[in-house]
C-alpha cells in the first residue's frame, strides 16, 4: 500500500493483492477497502468507483464494510452503543494480546476507553480546543519532524490518518493498563509514543497522556469486578494471582476453620486452569497446622493430588516445625506416609481423603489392670526391665534413623516417588539440569519472572543471572533464530510460543 501511493500503478497493486490474499486469505476481507482509501487520497473518484463496481460483481453482492471487523461493531449491540461511540471504537486497532483476549475483559476496557474520550471532549472543550485538533497537531509534528513529508502532500495525508488513529489506540492501551491494575493483571502494556523522539515524545505526554493518566484515577472505580469465568482465566495467565487473595484470607483469620476451608475451597476452584494451584493447597496445609491438624492434613494430600497432576512432581514437604506439630509419634508419622503413597498408587483422592480425616480419631479398648499383680511384677523383674528398656531405646533410635519417611531432630518427612515426567532423564535433549530447571521455574509462573527471582535461583546454583540466561538463549537460538528469554523493564519473559517449540526438543 505504501509503494502504491509512490509508483500509483493500479493494476499492479490489485495483482499484489490478489496474490497476498491467497497467501493469506484473512487479508482479503480488507484489502480492496484499504487500496479504495488510498485511492481516494489521490483523488481517483473515476477508479473508486471502478474498484467497487468490479468487487461487487465479483463476490455478487454489496461493497464490503471494512470497519465490520473492528471494536465499534464487535461490541455495538454487546454494549448497545450509539453511532457515534462505535465510530470512536472503530478508530482503535483490534487488541491481539492474551488479557483482551478475554471477551470480559476487552468490555470493560471498551467500556472505560468510551468514558474516557468523553471526560477528556470534555476537560478540552473547558480549554478551548478538541481533541481532533489535539490529535491533528500531534500528528502534524510526526508527519513533518519525523517522516519528513511535506505538508499536504499525499504521503503526508495519509500520515496524519495513520497517527490519529495510533492515538486513538494509544488512549485505549492507558485504558488497558488501568483496568489490568485493578484486575491485579501483573504485566502492563507500554504507552512510549516516538520515545526515540524526545520533541514529539514530550509533545505527546504534555497535550494527551498527563490528562488520560488523571481521568483514569478519577473514573477507574466505574469499572466492573471480574466474574467468575474471568477470574479463571485471569488466574491462567497470571499463575501467581492467587497470592493476594490467600493473603487477605489468613489476615482476616480468627479460628474459623470451616470459613477458612470453604474460602480455600472457593480460591482453588477459580485457579481451575493455573498450573500452579498445587501451592494454594500447600500453603493453606502449613497455615492452618496450628490451629487444626486434620484441615491440615487434609490440605496437604489436596497438594500431592495437585501436584501429580502438574507437569513436574515437586513433592515439597512441609516444615520441621509444621511436621512436629501434626506428627506425635513415629507411627503416625509412618500411617500418613502410607496414606500418601497409596494415593500416588492408586490416584484415589477421595479414598486418601477420607483416611486422613479419621487419622486423628483414636481407637480405645477398655482394658482392666490388676493392680496387684503389677507391683508384684514390678519388684520380681524390676533388674530385667531396666536392662531391655536401654534395648529397645538404642533399637528405636536405630529403626527411626534408617526408616524412611521417619522424622528425626534433623530430618523432615520425605515421600519418595518417582517423578512421571523429567525431560533431563531423555537423552535427546540438549539442556543442562540447572537449564531444565530455569525452564520449569517460568513454566510455574506463567513464564514471566522477576529479576530477583532469577537472580537468586542463579545464585542458589552458584552462576550469575546474565550467565545463565545467556546460555540458555544460545541454547535455543539455533532453533528459534531468536532469543528465547527476553527483558522486560524489571521482569524477564519467555513467548509462550517459543517455549512450546522448545518443550518439542
Amino acid at each position: 500500500m505504501d509503494e502504491f501511493l509512490t509508483h500509483r500503478d493500479q493494476a499492479k497493486v490489485e495483482h499484489q493483492l490478489e496474490i497476498l490474499g491467497d497467501c493469506y486469505p484473512k487479508t482479503s476481507n480488507y484489502a480492496i477497502p484499504e487500496l479504495v482509501k488510498r485511492l481516494e487520497v489521490l483523488g481517483k473518484t473515476e477508479a473508486v468507483q471502478n474498484l467497487r463496481d468490479k468487487q461487487q460483481a465479483s463476490y455478487q453482492s454489496e461493497y464490503y464494510d471494512y470497519d465490520s471487523w473492528k471494536l465499534g461493531a464487535k461490541y455495538k449491540s454487546k454494549l448497545n452503543l450509539n453511532d457515534s461511540e462505535v465510530k470512536l471504537l472503530n478508530k482503535v486497532w483490534q487488541p491481539s494480546n492474551n488479557f483482551c483476549g478475554i471477551e470480559y475483559c476487552c468490555a470493560q476496557v471498551a467500556k472505560l476507553y468510551l468514558k474516557t474520550i468523553d471526560r477528556l471532549d470534555s476537560e478540552l472543550a473547558r480549554e478551548g480546543s478538541t481533541i481532533a485538533v489535539q490529535f491533528n497537531t500531534i500528528a502534524d509534528l510526526v508527519a513533518r519532524k519525523h517522516f519528513n513529508y511535506r505538508a499536504n502532500s499525499s504521503n503526508y495525508k495519509y500520515c496524519l490518518e495513520q497517527i490519529e488513529s495510533e492515538l486513538y489506540s494509544t488512549t485505549f492501551k492507558v485504558c488497558e493498563n488501568t483496568v489490568r491494575e485493578l484486575y491485579d493483571h501483573k504485566r502492563k502494556l507500554s504507552i512510549d509514543f516516538y520515545p526515540n523522539n524526545a520533541l514529539i515524545h514530550q509533545d505527546f505526554q504534555a497535550r494527551v497522556l498527563l490528562k488520560l493518566q488523571a481521568i483514569q484515577s478519577s473514573i477507574s472505580g466505574t469499572i466492573d469486578a471480574p466474574d467468575k469465568p474471568t477470574e479463571i482465566e485471569l488466574n491462567a495467565q497470571n499463575t501467581g494471582r492467587w497470592k493476594k487473595a490467600f493473603d487477605q484470607i489468613t489476615s482476616k483469620f480468627k479460628n474459623d476453620v470451616e470459613g477458612f476451608k470453604k474460602e480455600i475451597a472457593q480460591l482453588a476452584s477459580l485457579n481451575s486452569k493455573n498450573p500452579a494451584i498445587e501451592n494454594i493447597y500447600f500453603e493453606a496445609s502449613k497455615f492452618i497446622a496450628k490451629s487444626d491438624k486434620g484441615a491440615s492434613l487434609v490440605f496437604y494430600i489436596y497438594y500431592i493430588d495437585a501436584d501429580l497432576k502438574s507437569a513436574k512432581f515437586d513433592n515439597k514437604q512441609l516444615t520441621k516445625g509444621v511436621q512436629k506439630s501434626l506428627f506425635s509419634s513415629d507411627e503416625q508419622l509412618l500411617e500418613f506416609g502410607k496414606v500418601v503413597n497409596d494415593l500416588i498408587t492408586t490416584k484415589n483422592l477421595e479414598a486418601a481423603v477420607a483416611a486422613v480425616t479419621q487419622f486423628y480419631v483414636r481407637k480405645r479398648r477398655k482394658i482392666e489392670l490388676n493392680e496387684n499383680a503389677i507391683v508384684h511384677a514390678h519388684k520380681e523383674h524390676s533388674g530385667t526391665v531396666e536392662l531391655l528398656n536401654e534395648y529397645l531405646k538404642d533399637e528405636s533410635e536405630n529403626i527411626a534413623s534408617k526408616t524412611p519417611g521417619v522424622a528425626t531432630e534433623d530430618s523432615q518427612v520425605q515421600i519418595e516417588i518417582n517423578p512421571k515426567f523429567d525431560s533431563t532423564n531423555d537423552p535427546k535433549t540438549r539442556f543442562t539440569e540447572v537449564q531444565q530447571a530455569l525452564l520449569e521455574y517460568f513454566q510455574k509462573n506463567g513464564l514471566i519472572l522477576s529479576a530477583q527471582e532469577i537472580d537468586s535461583f542463579a545464585k542458589s546454583r552458584g552462576l550469575f543471572k546474565n550467565q545463565l540466561i545467556e546460555s540458555l538463549n544460545e541454547t535455543c537460538y539455533e532453533t528459534l533464530d531468536d532469543v528465547l528469554i527476553e527483558e522486560e523493564q524489571h521482569d524477564y519473559t519467555i513467548n509462550d510460543k517459543y517455549f512450546e517449540r522448545i518443550l518439542k526438543l
